[in-house]
């Protein structure tokens, strides 16, 4: 019988995730490049990072739709979800009525592609970790 120990389990997910973080490295210096430039690489990783969290927190957990998260937020801004100047994000992220994080996913990323002129134009400002 084969055993895979929990300390196993969390080696692989942070694998994962750091392969992950790698690909979101590269997108969003292809699609973002102003935006990665004022962060610099050390602070569009924390960025990166905070965005994942702040997916997960919304229980969007796929590659795909965290890769789109990550879009609307260097988009929109760092905390595109609670400012009040996107009211729209919030309500389609806390939708009840869409019970699955794709299609909670999906309306966000029509929404944000239609109010995409309204987005900020000066770059994402770097914000240090809170701790």
């Amino acid at each position: 019988m084969l055993y895979i120990r929990s300390s196993q389990i969390k080696t692989f997910r942070e694998q994962l995730r750091r392969r992950f973080e790698e690909r979101m490295v590269r997108h969003l210096h292809t699609y973002f490049p102003e935006q990665c430039a004022a962060l610099g690489d050390e602070g569009t990783r924390e960025a990166i990072g905070h965005g994942i969290d702040r997916a997960q927190a919304h229980g969007i957990v796929t590659e795909r739709d965290v890769c789109r998260y990550l879009n609307v937020m260097f988009t929109f801004g760092r905390d595109f979800d609670s400012d009040p100047r996107c009211p729209w994000a919030a309500r389609i992220l806390d939708d009840t009525a869409r019970p699955h994080p794709s299609e909670r996913m999906d309306a966000l990323y029509d929404e944000a592609i239609h109010r995409s002129p309204e987005a900020p134009i000066e770059p994402m400002e770097r914000q240090e970790p809170q701790r």
